[in-house]
């Protein structure tokens, strides 16, 4: 079976559902909370340790 926009809850102009889901459309929001959390976090692992943090980290070896 086939999946495309509006299996996602989404109208085929890519817009959002208006329509209200049986959970209130908590489970939408909740994913789209998530998203934006794994993203945050991903973003955070990639940037570089500072210069300062590094060495305070080395000093405790």
């Amino acid at each position: 079976m086939a999946r495309g926009p509006e299996s996602d809850g989404e109208k085929r102009s890519g817009q959002p559902s208006r329509e209200p889901s049986a959970d209130g459309g908590r489970a939408g929001k909740r994913a789209r909370v998530g998203e934006v959390l794994r993203r945050a976090y991903d973003e955070a692992l990639a940037e570089p340790v500072p210069d300062a943090f590094a060495d305070l980290l080395r000093k405790l070896d």
